[in-house]
């Protein structure tokens, strides 16, 4: 069962480790002191710091490592006791990155010593790349931090200590994340990062696209109005002439609003088309914007048939949030628009589904333990991202659900 807000703890901590050169006390000197020297050896070991995330106040507790070349033996010793770890190093320095590197691989063959905390795996992990200022001395691509994080199912963003580009950005991603892993979900946040990345997927996929960028880059023009504006194209011919590698990155942003593509080209390209980036496409956007996109009737071009009954639905966004739709959609031949519904489920039940596909929040008005019970069953069926956030949704609603019926009983005796 999850934790709500009642039992919050009152912080959470965060360790960040790296070598001498990452600038691990630059980013934590930034977000706690908001300043930057370019000698950072008096910032302290440790520091606090109180901030606000929708309406709940969460202290942070950070310890910096000392820089150490060897992290078989570093890194068990601070990850007791810890809700998150920051894995910094420097984008100008190939060996800052190699030694995070070294570690993993390490790990992976057995060699490392780890606790038992690391190895339930039970605390969030970070992989940032610091000193996006210095672009021109860069030696680890965005792309090799990327793919190395995804490697090893850690959260990736790039930072600058300096400028003050995503510093507070991360520490506000560490401190969900590290929540998260401490068992507080979903509710306490509005937002679920795993719809996030499945967007990126959906964008990677080039699939039931239908417009095309000058660049040649294939996009879903639904999901551009909504994110975008309906002047989305007068947007984009703005940036027609950037290197296509840049648009790459802020299409994910756009589709996605995830920070770790929020770099300082894509806010540039951003600011190009008139579009504040947080305000417009933010992750704190992509929710309305899915919300409006479901509650648009007239831009629904597919059926879903329940029990005789029609629920009319967006093609790409059952193809995004679910395998089976993908496929489906993929193998229907005609041009009905239709599909059928194998689950044998009621019609609310899939109406509350769908909700879901949509928005990745579950519709409390209308959810029932009967509902609860047969999406429960089945969710295996439509093979939803295993990182999805529907199960432990599902067991919230369960409990408050019986919860409930308990303090009613209470009042009748």
């Amino acid at each position: 069962m999850r934790k709500g807000k009642e039992n919050l703890p009152k912080s959470i901590k965060i360790n960040i480790t790296g070598s001498a050169n990452s600038g691990r006390n630059s980013i934590a000197r930034r977000f706690y002191y908001e300043n930057f020297y370019e000698s950072v050896a008096i910032m302290p070991s440790k520091g606090e710091k109180e901030i606000q995330i929708n309406d709940l106040n969460i202290s942070i507790e950070t310890l910096v490592s000392p820089a150490g070349e060897d992290y078989s033996n570093l890194i068990p010793l601070y990850a007791i006791e810890t809700n998150t770890i920051i894995f910094a190093y420097s984008i100008t320095s190939s060996d800052s990155f190699k030694q995070i590197g070294w570690y993993f691989e390490l790990m992976e063959k057995g060699n490392v010593r780890k606790d038992e905390k690391e190895e339930k795996n039970s605390f969030a992990r970070f992989l940032v790349g610091n000193k996006i200022d210095l672009e021109d001395q860069r030696q680890v691509s965005f792309q090799e931090g990327e793919e190395f994080a995804k490697r090893y199912g850690m959260f990736f963003m790039e930072v600058s200590a300096k400028n003050n580009e995503n510093v507070d950005e991360l520490f506000e991603y560490a401190t969900i994340e590290g929540l998260k892993s401490a068992g507080f979900l979903p509710e306490l946040f509005p937002f679920i990062q795993t719809f996030q990345e499945e967007m990126v997927q959906f964008f990677e996929r080039k699939e039931f696209t239908d417009y095309l960028l000058v660049s040649g880059i294939p996009l879903h023009s639904l999901i551009l109005k909504y994110r975008m504006g309906e002047n989305y194209q007068q947007k984009l011919e703005e940036i027609k002439n950037e290197r296509k590698e840049d648009l790459i990155l802020l299409m994910k942003f756009i589709y996605s609003g995830l920070s770790e593509f929020n770099v300082s080209k894509t806010q540039e390209l951003c600011e190009k088309m008139g579009i504040e980036s947080e305000k417009h496409i933010g992750r704190e956007k992509l929710v309305g914007d899915m919300e409006k996109l479901y509650l648009d009737e007239e831009s629904k071009d597919f059926s879903i048939i329940v029990k005789k009954k029609e629920i009319k639905v967006h093609k790409i966004i059952l193809a995004l949030r679910s395998e089976v739709y993908r496929e489906m959609f993929k193998q229907v031949q005609d041009e009905s628009g239709k599909v059928s519904d194998y689950t044998n489920s009621k019609i609310k039940t899939i109406q509350v589904l769908i909700r879901f596909f949509y928005t990745d929040l579950i519709d409390e008005e209308m959810i029932t333990k009967e509902i609860i019970e047969e999406l429960k069953e089945a969710k295996d069926f439509y093979q939803l991202n295993f990182k999805s956030s529907l199960p432990s949704e599902l067991e919230y609603y369960l409990q408050k659900k019986i919860l409930k019926e308990e303090k009613g009983k209470c009042l009748i005796f």
